[in-house]
């Protein structure tokens, strides 16, 4: 689910950042788009230097898109990234300002939809040096969790720690049921 392959040490993002606000003129930066069309942050589709709150922004995309079996900026196969990056800045305008009513597009369209909702809105309020409350964050995911299993911890009883043949664990059914769910 993590593709390293273009992380940058976030000192190297900082000084890029700092860059962008002492610049006189925006048209001295060159926007380049790197990433995942589906996931990337809006901030960076915008050519922004990246930092823990895009990380975070990303995640909630993907758990969006596990959850929902796809998002609104997914055209299919032949994604163009100006016209995702357009719908994307779009409906995360939207949803974080509030304004998300039952025709408009939304990450998600099930009980989890609120707790999607204010972790986006969370992390996109963050500053670029700031870091999210990853523990808080965590224990959002977990009441979600909790809400669609009935069960108060995750359970770590993954089904390639058991023999071949056992019957499913709790992970597995959860994982069986989430993805009926979808």
């Amino acid at each position: 689910m993590i593709d390293f392959g273009l992380s940058v040490p976030f000192e190297k993002e900082k000084k890029r950042e700092k860059e962008k606000t002492t610049s006189s003129s925006s048209s001295k930066r060159v926007k380049k788009f790197y990433g995942t069309i589906l996931y990337a942050s809006v901030n960076a589709h915008n050519g922004d230097a990246q930092s823990y709150r895009d990380d975070m922004e990303a995640l909630i995309y993907m758990l969006a898109y596990f959850m929902n079996g796809g998002l609104p900026w997914d055209e299919g196969r032949k994604l163009d990234v100006d016209i995702a990056a357009r719908t994307k800045k779009s409906v995360v305008h939207n949803i974080v300002a509030g304004e998300s009513s039952e025709g408009s597009a939304t990450l998600v369209r099930s009980d989890s939809a609120a707790m999607i909702t204010e972790l986006l809105t969370n992390c996109r309020a963050l500053s670029f040096n700031e870091r999210p409350d990853y523990a808080w964050c965590q224990a959002e995911l977990v009441k979600a969790y909790t809400a669609a299993t009935g069960r108060e911890e995750i359970i770590e009883d993954w089904e390639w720690t058991h023999p071949s043949g056992q019957q499913k664990t709790p992970a597995v059914e959860f994982m069986d049921g989430f993805l009926d769910f979808i």
